[in-house]
Parts: structure tokens; sequence; C-alpha cells
């Protein structure tokens, strides 16, 4: 009989870690493995070609990341004509809006970088939305009330595909975030977002590496704000135009 018990329990205990090993991976441990992925990134360069649609007509931009660990920059323009500019050199954080001609600087550590990691509350957005965010400089983030759960999770062709979907309460409408990772990072390849009401399309967005580098050979002051925008910007307060201190 010991030996039946015994035999038992290991068998158990084998069949609880083959549980574990193949248990679906969550929104939350996705969007936790890409926080530390860019982060342990040291010299990286990447830009983003975004096309949004909805019914009301189409717009795409153009964001270029650059990453060193706690340094970062992004830029975001609409062919070489650059709308807004954010960005940590090591001593302040700082954020242009060129179209404003204005500009903003923190003095103090990266928050962005040093902060751990923590899940984003579904209910920090109005109920039935869906927010893409990507001021931090290291995350593209995706939010929905009510919250996105992993629906797939498959190889495709050199890529992960991790597919996640929330429903709508108010009108049954479907958010579906479609995440295409490099086989060997967490780091992102490409994203579509497909928010559809029955037939209707509502929204689509689309996101699409262009180009990228690992050894971008990013100088120091690729990080510090363009000298040119103290001389000729006006300086306003974080909060009117880079959000929560």
């Amino acid at each position: 009989m010991r030996s039946a018990h015994r035999i038992f329990f290991v068998m158990t205990i084998f069949l609880l870690h083959l549980y574990a090993l193949q248990a679906p991976i969550t929104w939350d441990e996705v969007a936790k493995a890409k926080h530390a992925a860019y982060r342990a990134l040291e010299d990286y360069y990447e830009t983003w070609s975004v096309r949004i649609l909805d019914e009301e007509g189409e717009d795409s931009f153009f964001l270029d990341r650059y990453l060193a660990k706690e340094k970062y920059r992004i830029s975001l323009r609409k062919g070489t004509t650059f709308l807004l500019e954010s960005g940590y050199d090591g001593q302040r954080r700082w954020i242009v809006s060129h179209e404003r001609r204005a500009y903003a600087v923190l003095q103090g550590p990266n928050p962005a970088y040093s902060d751990p990691w923590k899940p984003v509350d579904a209910k920090a957005i109005p109920a039935n939305s869906f927010h893409f965010n990507f001021l931090d400089g290291y995350d593209l983030t995706f939010q929905s009330n009510p919250p996105l759960k992993v629906i797939e999770d498959q190889k495709e062709e050199g890529y992960r595909r991790i597919r996640s979907k929330a429903v709508r309460t108010d009108t049954g409408a479907t958010v579906t975030v479609t995440e295409w990772f490099h086989a060997d990072s967490w780091l992102l390849a490409k994203f579509d977002v497909d928010i559809v009401d029955g037939e209707r399309t509502l929204s689509h967005i689309e996101g699409r590496v262009v180009n990228s580098s690992k050894q971008a050979s990013n100088p120091a002051k690729r990080f510090e704000m363009p000298s040119t925008v103290a001389e000729s910007y006006r300086e306003v307060p974080w909060s009117q135009i880079g959000g929560p201190e």
C-alpha cells in the first residue's frame, strides 16, 4: 500500500508539473515579459510604422525609439515632420510638443525604467473603451476595459503570435489584439488591433517595425533634448504636455 501511495504521489506531482508547463500564458505574463525585455536593451533602435483606420477615415505616423537601459528617446512624426519627442538623458526627463512649440523638463531618475512592473488596472480607463499608448519610452501598451485575455498562443513563421480578446459589456463589440514577437525574444515585431461590432469594423490599428538594430551605436547626445528647443520654444509645466509626474 505504501508503495502504491508513493507512486500515486509521484504521478500527481508529475502531472501538476506537466500542467504548469502547458498552462496558457496570461495577458499579465505577456506584459511583464515585454516590460523586462525592452528595459534590458543596451543599444537599441527601432522605427514603427503605425496605421489607424476607423469610420472617420485613415491616419498614420512613424514612431522612432532609441533605448539604452535607463536612457531613451522617442520621436513621433508624420513623414519628416516631428510632432512630439521625449527622452531621458541620464539626469532629466524631457518632452517636446513641436505643434505647440513647448517643452517641459523634470530632473531626477527615470521612473519608467526603475519602477518595478505592475499590472495595468483596466478600471483606470472608462468602461467599454480601449487605449493605445507608447509615451513612457519602453512600452507599447494596449489597455482595455473590460480587460483583455489571451485566446491564442502559436508559432508562426519565425514569430510567436499571441492573440488576446475582450468583449464590451454595452454593445457586445469585440476588441482583438494580435501581437507578433520575435521567436527568440519578447520584442514586438508587429501588432494588429481590431474593434468589431457584428459585421462592422469600428477601428483597425496596425503597427509594423520597419527598421531596427540591437547595435545602434547611439551617441550620448541622442538622448538629450535638442538645444534649439530651449532657445526657441517656451517652457511649460510637465503636467501640460507630459502627464503625471
